[in-house]
Order: C-alpha cells, then structure tokens, then sequence
C-alpha cells in the first residue's frame, strides 16, 4: 500500500494506536469483561486484552490486531503467572517462539494468522488466543452509506434492546468497536456483517426471548455473509450463533469466544441449505459446529432438510459435547451433502461434570435423535492436536440424561460417510481416550459403507476393526479401511 494512503487512512481512525503498519486497540472502557491475564503488544503497542471464564472458572483471553501484509511485526505476549513451557496452536514447526524471563515473544509476516498460546500443558487453566486480520481501508468509506449501520471504536450498549437488520443492510462493527446487542436477521435478505470489532452479549435478552439471548441469528434469511467480526456471549450461557431454516449463508473470517460453561454452542446451523463456513475460530463450551433439525413438524420427512453445508479451514476448540456434530435433535427431511476440511482441532473434551460417562460426543459426530436419512457426509484433511473420544456416531431415543427427547420410530440410516486424511496426536489416557465408537439401531437403521481413508491415530494407522480403539456393533455394515 502507498504510504500516503496508509497515512491517510490513519489520520481517519479514531481512538486506536497505529503504526504505519500495526492497527490497535485498548478494550473500550465500559466493555464487561473480566481480569486479564495477559499483557499483548504488537511492534511495541498496546493490544487490548478481552477476558471471561472457561468451565474450571480460569480466565481464558483472546486480543486481536490488524496489519499490513507483507510486514514483520514483532509480538510479545506476558502471562500475570508464572509457567514452564507454552504450546502456540496450531503447531507449525517453522514458527519460532522465544521465551525469555517470562515473555513470549514471536513474529508475524501474513495478516490472518489465529494462534492459541497454552500453559504447561493444561487445557482447562488460562490460555490466549490471538487473531491477525489485514487493515481494510474500504470499512470506514461505509460509515456514512445507505444501508449501513456502523458502530467506531468504543462501547456501545444495546443490551435492552436488538438490532434487527432487514433486506440490503450492511452491519458495521469497525475494529476498537464492542457491539452488546443481540444481532438479528429475520426473513430478510442480501444482508452483511463484518467489521473486524466484537459483538457480544452479557445478560439474557427481555426483548424476544424466541431468539434475542442467540448473540447473532438468521432466521429465515437468505444471502447473508459473516466476516470478521468477533462474537461472544458473555455470561449468558446461552447459543453464540444460530443459522436457522436459512440458505446461501456464507461465514467467513469469523471467529467465535463462548469459554463459559455451557450450551454457548459457538455455530448451530438448521434446518439449513448452501452454507459455508471457511477461515474461522470457533471456541465454545459446547458444540462448536452442530447441524440440527428443530423443525415444528409432525415427522422429520415433514422438515426442510440440512444440505450442502460445508465447512473448512477453520480452528475448533470445545470444552465440552461435540467438535463437530450432524445431528443431535433431528427433525430435518435429511441431512446430504456435508463436508469439513482442511479442520484443526485444537482441544476436545467431551464434559465437565460427566467426564467418560456420555455415548454422544466426540470430534467428529453424527448422532440423532429422530430418525431421518444422513448420507453423504465427509471430513477430510483434519488435525487433532487434543481430545477425548474421537469418533461417535449413534442413533439414540433421548439425550443428555433424558432431558431432550427423541423418536426412532421414524424410519430412518446413515450411509456413504467418508474420514479421510485424519490425524489423532491425543495421548490421553482416559477410558474413551481417541475411541471410535460406532452403533446403529437396528437392522432397518444402520450405519453403511463407512470409509476410514488414512486415519492415524497416535501414530498408527488404523487397518481394520481389530483396532482397540474401534468399538462397533451389530447394526453396523461395510466398513472399509484404506
């Protein structure tokens, strides 16, 4: 970029601190947020550091900059307590990370790195995440556009009421910018929410309890694109992101922070079609990715179905339930076309207080609980760094003690699913530690013609179902391993 543009584009933001590379911002005064364990600084500025709890009531963090490509930029990032050893997600042997009397220090050269710092090995204390993004200079050129509601650097409390955006608006939240509303898209279309700044929510929501305590949903939309904000929901405990009865969504850059324990599900597509999901973080305390049928109707063929979704290059993180789940509640026509790849699976734990005891959670999942047809799913080109269980697919009549009810009755099966290219480095010892556990219903309601395409799990290659981590039963036919 031309350094008088550079220059101008700086004199036009407010409130941040900038280089003629590095764009930052502190953590806008008012933001509800907790105590931070970190202090960040990019090419010696201050990155503000925003903070809430995780399941085990540690501060978790994430901080995010935005810079130039093609510039070096000098991070530097020191914990309030002390440590022995930190792991930088996803691991890359050529990223160089030097440690000295307590400080990280590590460079960056490409916008659009999202890295995890984690402590002496423990999952469940503090960690940091850090998201890069390159300057857009086109953003602020919107504040003043028909269509658009743009929200600058600061803090801007919505939290009593809702923005609602209808068909052709545009949904600014400008870097140095925390949005606490919940963000609504109802029955409207060609609509679009990027900025680079947080969204979020930090009470439950007493203007439309339907869907106003979802920080972001679309409800009947079609044509929407996600891009680059932040979103989390703060204290409420509740869904992050909702895509429901929705079509032609597209997700991209988007990343999600939902660390309190539980049901912050950090992206629920339903009853959904022509969805994509690329360049992403996603952290939760619950499902991070979860394909759901929640139609109201009399059976699932009734339901409109979950179709051509399809998910890649993005990072998971779940502290509890599901990495990425087809299914749970099910009431949808039927689930076809389905495919995460090119995925990094960062940390995966299946729960808290129930820890070894539940047949329906994993990293990769298809498990449901009314019975419909499910064919065509694939994940391929996925890393496991960290997990519990790996694989689970089930067909069950109730879920999580009984409380959410399903029904077999329905006539139903899952066919032609395909896990290719898939590394498990996980070395946990628990009794569901990297187990692939496969269970149909019954001889009408199978699970067939299942692929398992170079798969290693810590660092054997599974071959055939004598494998002591595959667990299968009588209703299932035709595994193939190759």
């Amino acid at each position: 970029m031309k350094k008088w543009l550079m220059l101008l584009l700086l004199l036009l933001i407010p409130m941040g601190t900038a280089s003629a590379e590095v764009l930052a911002y502190p953590v806008p005064a008012g933001t509800p947020t907790e105590q931070a364990m970190f202090q960040v600084t990019a090419d010696g500025q201050e990155v503000g550091v925003y903070s809430d709890y995780n399941m085990e009531f540690y501060e978790v963090s994430f901080a995010y900059f935005h810079f130039t490509p093609d510039t070096a930029v000098e991070v530097k990032v020191r914990p309030d307590f002390p440590f022995q050893e930190v792991e930088v997600l996803p691991k890359k042997p050529e990223r160089a990370v030097a440690v000295e009397d307590g400080e990280i220090t590590l460079t960056l050269t490409e916008p659009g790195e999202k890295l995890s710092f984690v402590f002496d090995g423990d999952y469940q204390a503090y960690a940091l995440h850090l998201f890069t993004s390159p300057i857009d200079p086109e953003l602020e050129k919107k504040k003043d556009a028909f269509g658009v509601r743009y929200f600058g650097p600061g803090y801007h409390d919505l939290s009593d009421q809702e923005v609602v955006l209808g068909t052709g608006m545009t949904l600014v939240v400008a870097p140095g910018a925390v949005l606490n509303a919940p963000v609504v898209v109802y029955n409207a279309s060609n609509v679009i929410i990027e900025g680079g700044g947080v969204i979020m929510m930090d009470k439950k929501s007493a203007v439309n309890p339907e869907y106003g305590n979802i920080v972001v949903t679309l409800n009947h939309a079609r044509n929407v694109i996600l891009r680059d904000v932040i979103v989390c929901s703060h204290r409420p405990q509740n869904w992050t992101t909702h895509v429901y009865f929705s079509s032609d969504v597209t997700i991209d850059n988007y990343k999600v922070f939902s660390p309190q324990y539980a049901s912050t599900d950090a992206l629920d597509i339903t009853n959904s079609q022509r969805v994509r999901v690329t360049n992403s973080f996603l952290r939760s305390c619950d499902d991070c990715v979860t394909i759901k049928g929640l139609a109201d109707a009399a059976k699932p063929k009734d339901a409109p179905p979950n179709e051509d979704i399809h998910v890649s290059a993005t990072q998971l993180w779940n502290d509890c339930n599901n990495a990425m789940v087809i299914g749970e509640e099910s009431m949808a026509a039927y689930y076809d076309n389905i495919t995460f790849r090119d995925i990094d699976v960062l940390y995966s734990y299946d729960d808290r207080d129930n820890h070894e005891r539940l047949d329906e959670r994993a990293v990769m999942s298809i498990v449901t609980l009314h019975g419909t047809d499910i064919r065509n799913i694939l994940w391929e080109d996925i890393r496991v760094n960290n997990c519990q269980r790996l694989v689970c697919f089930n067909f069950k009549d109730s879920f999580w003690f009984g409380t959410i009810q399903g029904n077999q009755e329905f006539p139903g099966g899952a066919e032609n699913i395909t896990l290719r290219n898939i590394t498990c480095e996980s070395s946990n010892k628990s009794s569901i530690a990297n187990e692939i556990l496969i269970r149909g219903w019954a001889e009408d309601k199978l699970f067939s013609d299942i692929t398992f395409d170079n798969v290693v799990v810590d660092g054997v290659r599974l071959t055939s179902m004598l494998n002591p981590y595959v667990k299968v039963n009588e209703h299932v036919r035709n595994i193939r391993f190759q």
